[in-house]
């Protein structure tokens, strides 16, 4: 399986809208020209694509903070795709292209110049890819636009090595990335009325890298009056694809790739970070971004943007309750069957070395084996903050998984528990904290029929088909994915896809996503509480449990922890 083919794994295709007119908005950043196209459901609404919301990234403003897009007194063209940030060429697809100016975002809008007294909802949807790819190219929320009646945003921002390379200090604090999500964020609080949105109501919300953006939001100084409610899917701030301690060694490896450091260097001063500025694109762009399970650039604790670690921030509740976390209402969903991404990142491997011609079968198993192991090792080690991995530890851990899995799909749900399950549990029980914030949780326990072979279960990035028109994305994906799949979906699919969309609607607009036949349930969907962990079960038949993944929660909160103490105090005695 190819790069390119598993970008289209995780998100999609696009979906063509045809154009019916053009039409233009004034706003307090000039006159926006946008089209009138059609939704997957026939229905008629505005687009207007590729907004600059930030000073195009070059030269100075490469590894730096973005900078407001000024005023235009020129009509700016909305009819069009813009480009997509920079990433690996292999991820882009069919007429996608990429460039460092790239800060871009689109609103959707069912209606357009209506003097109204009643002001839209908003939402601001951050895309996903692991904080290293991505675009809006697929996320076409046409349908739900027209259906729902909100202002919806989808946004650009900086990824990988241009935004996120840090020296962890003044000369590259790093974090780009999300000074372009919050600088969008002010844009759309600015100009969303402008498409009859209301600009003291507006919802943010992420899927996998993009939910753990929007939880990076939630907990920084800089956004704290720019949102009411948030939305996270498949991803939050703690999970260890947005964080791990490999920053500053990355920037220095970048460094020395393209010969601003020499490899005796270790001081990355302001002299190389202008070097790094002055390399040629494509120079940067080949350096590879993962390593094992790992990627290489993240958000960190910069101490402006988020002044400490995530893991910190959300055990301080003086800090959380100063920026306003806990005046907020918040969702949070995860799909029963989260594998599915690392499952690509494994098998990849598994083939490069058992097609390696150069092995002795012996070899090749032994290979495989040390990759397993390096990978659970760099897992365990950033959840817990280790430098490095007791073996022993490794072997409890592996211990577990592989007696209630079988190799090597062990290391598939230790890697989807580690990077999905308990650190969606981190944020939620933080808000649960506070009795007075409000929180639901939702678990997508569907298995479509249209699932035929050996996966069963609702695949990491599914979730977006029942909200957005990825058209014949969706069929692409589960035939890469999940040989055997139909990809057509049945009455009950389009059943969950009405009320999974009104479900998130009625949280945008009301901040409470209780919908029929959510209500028919004995006691409504009640709140997270860190006594009864309730949590929506849904499918075609919803209903309230409690205590979702209650023995995988025991293994990483509490068991884990203790193992590592008494294994690291046995090492101290031995030392």
């Amino acid at each position: 399986m190819t790069t390119s083919m598993l970008l289209l794994c995780l998100v999609g295709l696009q979906v063509v809208a045809h154009a019916l007119e053009t039409g233009e908005v004034v706003t307090p950043v000039g006159k926006l020209r946008g089209l009138k196209v059609a939704a997957a459901n026939g229905e008629p609404y505005w687009s207007f694509r590729g907004i600059p919301y930030a000073v195009p990234p070059l030269g100075d403003l490469r590894f730096a903070k973005p900078v407001p897009y000024p005023y235009q007194d020129e009509v700016i063209d909305g009819t069009r795709q813009r480009a997509s940030c920079i990433q690996d060429p292999q991820f882009l697809l069919p007429n996608e292209i990429m460039s460092e100016d790239c800060l871009f975002l689109n609103i959707f809008a069912k209606e357009i110049n209506k003097k109204s007294p009643i002001k839209k909802k908003a939402i601001f949807f951050i895309h996903g890819g692991g904080f290293f790819f991505g675009s809006t190219f697929i996320y076409n929320p046409g349908s739900f636009v027209t259906e729902q009646d909100v202002v919806f945003v989808t946004i650009q921002y900086r990824f990988g090595l241009f935004g996120f390379l840090t020296t962890e200090d003044e000369n590259a604090p790093g974090n780009y990335g999300l000074w372009d999500q919050a600088l969008a964020l002010k844009w759309v609080k600015n100009n969303v009325a402008a498409f009859g949105g209301d600009p003291i109501d507006i919802t943010i919300a992420g899927e996998s890298a993009g939910g753990s953006s929007v939880s990076f939001l939630t907990l920084s100084p800089v956004t704290k009056d720019l949102f009411t409610r948030a939305y996270s899917s498949s991803g939050v701030a703690t999970s260890l694809f947005a964080v791990n301690n490999l920053n500053k060694e990355a920037a220095r490896a970048i460094a020395i790739f393209v010969n601003c450091l020499d490899k005796d260097e270790t001081r990355m001063g302001k002299e190389v970070i202008q070097c790094l500025r002055s390399r040629q694109l494509s120079d940067l762009a080949s350096f590879p971004l993962i390593s094992n399970s790992r990627t290489l650039f993240h958000p960190w604790g910069d101490g402006e943007f988020l002044p400490k670690s995530p893991f910190e921030l959300i055990k301080d509740e003086q800090y959380l309750e100063k920026i306003g976390f806990y005046k907020r209402k918040y969702l949070f969903s995860l799909n029963n069957q989260e594998t599915t991404i690392y499952g690509t990142f494994l098998f990849l491997n598994e083939a490069i070395i058992f097609n390696d011609t150069t092995l002795s079968e012996e070899e090749k198993f032994n290979r495989w084996q040390q990759y397993l192991s390096a990978v659970s090792e760099e897992v365990i080690a950033d959840r817990l903050q280790l430098d490095n991995t007791p073996p022993e530890l490794l072997k409890k851990l592996r211990d577990w998984y592989q007696a209630r899995n079988p190799t090597p799909y062990d290391v598939l749900q230790l890697l989807a528990d580690a990077n999905f399950i308990i650190p969606t549990f981190d944020l939620i029980s933080t808000v649960a904290r506070n009795r007075n914030t409000e929180s639901w949780l939702l678990y997508f326990n569907h298995y479509p029929q249209f699932m035929k072979g050996d996966l069963k279960g609702l695949i990491h990035a599914l979730d977006l088909a029942y909200w957005f028109d990825l058209g014949a994305g969706k069929n692409f994906l589960l035939h890469l994915m999940a040989p055997g799949a139909t990809g057509v979906f049945e009455e009950e699919d389009f059943r969950l896809r009405r009320i999974f969309s009104d479900t998130i609607a009625s949280f945008i607009k009301t901040g409470n996503p209780q919908v029929a036949p959510l209500k028919e349930l004995r006691y409504g969907w009640p709140n997270f509480d860190l006594c009864n962990g309730y949590y929506l079960d849904f499918n075609p038949r919803p209903s309230i449990q409690k205590n979702l993944k209650r023995e995988v929660r025991q293994l990483w909160e509490k068991d884990l922890p203790s193992w590592a103490f008494q294994e690291l105090a046995h090492q101290d005695i031995i030392n």
